[in-house]
């Protein structure tokens, strides 16, 4: 299991779900194996300030492929405007927060510090573009 993330438009969904590669050659991305979409979550909660908040990062599925056991959605552009925003202070701030949650049980705070920053990294560079950030969820 494992969620991506690819700076992409929307229109590119349907290719991304159908992609063996998961579309991880074809455009911008970052792989995150292993990585939960509960982990987004609580990572959204601690940047909105509610942490045990419910709100989903990603807005409707875009298309999923039930042959490649994948689903496509569009990560909330908020979500993403707030990553791009955040500078050094901020990240050690986050990440304090951020490795409270269960989902980071046994992690050390430095690998979800490295895990922030590449997801800030990223979404600087989409919102800078002007690009969708499109969520990649793969179940196998």
């Amino acid at each position: 299991m494992g969620v991506y993330w690819l700076e992409a438009e929307e229109t590119a969904a349907a290719g991304i779900a159908r992609s063996e590669n998961r579309g991880v050659y074809d455009w911008p991305s970052l792989s995150m194996p292993g990585f939960q979409e509960e982990e987004l979550a609580d990572l959204w909660d601690v940047l909105q300030g509610t942490p045990g908040g419910d709100e989903a990062t990603t807005g409707d599925q875009l298309t999923n492929d039930a042959v490649q056991g994948t689903s496509v959605a569009r990560v909330t552009p908020e979500f993403v405007r707030r990553l791009a925003a955040l500078e050094e202070p901020d990240i050690e701030r986050v990440t304090a927060e951020w490795v409270k949650f269960d989902g980071f049980a046994g992690w050390p705070r430095e690998g979800a510090g490295v895990v922030l920053r590449e997801l800030a990294s990223f979404a600087r560079c989409a919102w800078d573009e002007g690009t969708s950030v499109l969520q990649l969820t793969d179940g196998q």
